[in-house]
């Protein structure tokens, strides 16, 4: 939605289109071989490499020719398929603009083929030939803006800001907000994600060094049979398992909480949900992988061996970021 409207800004017509029908996955794998020795083969090399890359080149070679006056795309996807029609878009003289969610090769996909058996900095070689490729980055984190810079390719900060229905929102809630100490904390989360998951891990193994948690914890979100598996070893703190929940009862829980309880794996990307709560007025408690890119809008954030914070509170409320939102739009002018 954010680069929706940024693009709308700029004066940008958006139109939705059917997708172009999908090949069958033997088509899809030949497609990839011509893809490869087109463009080079993707590490690891498999099926899996094939199928991913032959979608995009069909996805694209068909819209190319639905549309013969495009100028060029704009990925949002991180996948594999999106670096690779980086590629074919090259070889065709078409404008590519990367605005990845994360840097595919640095995120915590433990089952995804292009990460078994693989270190971080090994997934991490096998992408960079690739994101080499596009005409511009736009990261929606500081850290990986900075990452793609140090490895010389060239990158830049496109913060996440609410669309201006959903931060409308948020003001209604910040203009709300009565923190209550019977109601206690709120961990939001779907743990059903991994990164989700080992975060709420990495909270429950704080609890078993003695951490003492003084208010009760409301835990709201989806898989919350694996959340209640993952807390049920420490009965001893007030953990109030309320599962999934309405829009209005979210609402209620956010209005009334203490603070946000947020603890994430080291991973990439950023969670909007962070600058959702600044602009909510909402603290959050947590660990420094949680808040990166934002941790300095919070005071006493961080949840620290025996320490609980006391007083968290917002230092700032982010802002749209004018300047790089401008740099999209003349990136895609030029």
């Amino acid at each position: 939605m954010q680069i929706k409207a940024i693009l709308e800004c700029g004066g940008y017509t958006l139109d939705l289109i059917s997708p172009p029908e999908r090949p069958h996955r033997w088509e899809l794998a030949l497609s990839g071989i011509k893809l490869g020795l087109a463009n080079g083969f993707y590490r690891p090399a498999g099926l899996a490499s094939l199928r991913a890359g032959g979608s995009q080149r069909s996805l694209l070679k068909a819209l190319y020719h639905r549309f013969p006056d495009i100028k060029g795309f704009i990925f949002e996807g991180t996948g594999f398929g999106a670096l690779a029609g980086l590629g074919w878009c090259k070889r065709h003289g078409l404008k590519t603009v990367l605005i990845p969610a994360n840097i595919e090769s640095l995120a915590n996909y433990p089952g995804a083929w292009t990460h078994k058996n693989l270190s971080v900095s090994e997934r991490f070689r096998n992408e960079e030939p690739w994101l080499r490729l596009a005409d511009a980055i736009f990261a929606i984190s500081i850290e990986e803006a900075w990452w793609l810079e140090l490895h010389g390719i060239k990158a830049q900060h496109l913060p996440y800001h609410p669309c201006e229905q959903h931060l409308e929102s948020l003001v209604r809630l910040r203009q709300a907000r009565e923190p209550d100490h019977n109601f206690g904390y709120l961990l939001l989360a779907d743990f059903g994600n991994a990164a989700n998951l080992r975060g709420a891990r990495v909270f429950a193994e704080l609890l078993a060094k003695g951490l003492t948690v003084n208010h009760p914890i409301h835990v709201v979100g989806r898989g919350m049979e694996q959340a209640e598996h993952i807390f049920e070893s420490h009965s001893s703190h007030p953990f109030i398992f309320e599962g999934e929940c309405t829009e209005l009862a979210l609402a209620e829980f956010q209005r009334r909480c203490l603070a946000l309880v947020l603890f994430h794996p080291p991973t990439s990307g950023m969670l909007t949900r962070v600058v959702d709560a600044a602009i909510a007025n909402i603290p959050i408690v947590g660990n420094l992988m949680g808040l990166k890119s934002y941790y300095h809008f919070f005071s006493e954030a961080l949840i620290e061996a025996e320490h609980f914070p006391l007083q968290p509170s917002v230092r700032l409320s982010p802002e749209p970021s004018r300047q790089a939102e401008a740099s999209l739009l003349r990136t895609l002018e030029a």
